[in-house]
């Protein structure tokens, strides 16, 4: 917390105090809550059309991007947010519309309403909620609650196993993306 000083003179302390109290609240970093299928302005059924070309502490600009699995035979397409050139989140689109969000690296100061975020201890997850864990050969390990889903970092945990325990997830496991 920063210490506001005055030079003596009530009125000054008063202007002090509160240009120091402006200036602390412009550092503080803006927090977000991924939650009923909504990230600030970025909500499930919307279009890119609808999109705020940035908003303050989430995003500073995003860019569409489409990726052909050729293996399952179907084009994924997204949008992907950034805040100073590091991805924040993606918002997958069927038919041009938002059809999930998944926070990525970035999103640092987005939570869901549990308080779970990227870099979250795989361990507490497994503590803190009733999860749904399986593993896939291309995505890794991941757990879900039916309203989201967290994938654990691939150095997290053996190849090819599910967790039965917190346990049975390394100690220095995270989680690195959650999507909703």
């Amino acid at each position: 917390m920063v210490a506001c000083t005055g030079n003596g003179q009530a009125a000054q302390n008063e202007k002090d105090s509160t240009s120091c109290e402006q200036t602390v609240k412009e550092q503080e970093v803006k927090e977000f809550v991924l939650a009923d299928g909504k990230l600030g302005p970025i909500c499930k059924g919307a279009t890119a059309s609808t999109f705020p070309k940035q908003v303050e502490g989430l995003y500073d600009k995003f860019e569409f991007e489409s990726f052909e699995n050729e293996m399952d035979g179907y084009i994924e397409e997204y949008y992907t947010f950034t805040k100073a050139d590091k991805e924040v989140f993606r918002a997958y689109t069927d038919e041009g519309k938002v059809v999930s969000i998944c926070l990525l690296e970035g999103s640092s100061n987005i939570k869901t309403p549990d308080g779970i975020y990227v870099g979250y201890s795989a361990r507490e997850l497994f503590q803190k909620k009733k999860l749904k864990w399986e593993f896939y050969y291309d995505t890794g390990l991941t757990g879900s609650d039916g309203k989201y889903t967290y994938e654990i970092d691939p150095g997290g945990y053996e190849p090819e196993s599910t967790p039965e325990k917190a346990t049975d997830l390394k100690a220095n496991a995270k989680v690195c993306s959650i999507a909703h």
